[in-house]
């Protein structure tokens, strides 16, 4: 059988994310990718949580469609005991399906724990990048706790100046046990705010990995968790806080720092 190599640049405009990688598939197999490759599933203690990922395809179908999933046991931590991920579906006359992967409080701490995901390569369907799930426990927060406008001073410095505008006055927003800011990274050299997120962890602020649009070379995953302890939470005051996180975690620019920031409700 004839053999095709497909750049995903080329196929932009059917997917969403797109890479430099190149694969090696049959011309009647389907195209498969994740919308995202790293996600987090919280489950609430003694209780469960659900999340849903964006599946995309390369091609369209006038039928629905069923694709095959695999667990990938040598990267997985998480206990099979506390996931269950549901059948990826692509609807009739569609590009894209939805993933629901629910989770429940079986042996669940608050250190995450992985689960990856992925679509094995058959006569159908071909695909070259995994779903990482994290997976920990959270306990629920009010959403109207540590929300509105607060002024955030970074107290523990970071190399090239503060990462985040410190002195300026942000409006923090609730997502569930998420909390988001917009802001400048690295003032000193940039001026496009971005998303700041910090997540609520069973009386623990801990910053999860993410992006930067101010860095030296690649800004994915540049600002992640402390390696120096997380601080913590009062549910009966959200006056004052502090939250530490690492700066540089892939060593772009130099390398990874511990920074601090203290946020003051106005």
């Amino acid at each position: 059988m004839k053999k095709y190599i497909i750049s995903f640049i080329a196929a932009c405009t059917l997917l969403v994310s797109c890479e430099q990688d190149r694969l090696i598939f049959d011309q009647n197999q389907t195209f498969v990718k994740f919308e995202q490759s790293n996600v987090d599933l919280p489950i609430i203690i003694d209780g469960t949580g659900s999340i849903e990922v964006t599946v995309n395809v390369s091609s369209i179908s006038n039928s629905e469609r069923s694709i095959d999933l695999e667990i990938i046991q040598e990267e997985t931590t998480a206990e099979a005991a506390s996931y269950t991920v549901g059948s990826l579906v692509v609807p009739a006359n569609s590009y894209s399906g939805t993933l629901t992967i629910d989770g429940v409080d079986n042996n669940v701490t608050t250190e995450p724990k992985t689960l990856v995901v992925g679509v094995p390569n058959n006569a159908d369907f071909a695909s070259d990048r995994n779903l990482t799930i994290s997976i920990f426990q959270v306990c629920p927060v009010d959403e109207a706790l540590f929300t509105g406008m607060y002024l955030i001073e970074e107290i523990v410095a970071v190399p090239f100046g503060p990462g985040l505008q410190s002195g300026d006055v942000v409006e923090i927003t609730a997502n569930g046990l998420t909390r988001t800011f917009n802001s400048i990274n690295f003032p000193n050299f940039c001026s496009v705010p971005i998303p700041f997120s910090f997540n609520l962890v069973c009386n623990e602020f801990v910053v999860p990995l993410q992006d930067t649009n101010c860095h030296c070379g690649d800004g994915t995953n540049y600002w992640g968790p402390s390696t120096i302890g997380n601080t913590t939470y009062d549910i009966t005051d959200d006056s004052v806080f502090e939250v530490n996180f690492t700066n540089d975690v892939q060593s772009n620019c130099a390398s990874p720092t511990q920074t601090t920031y203290r946020f003051t409700k106005q």
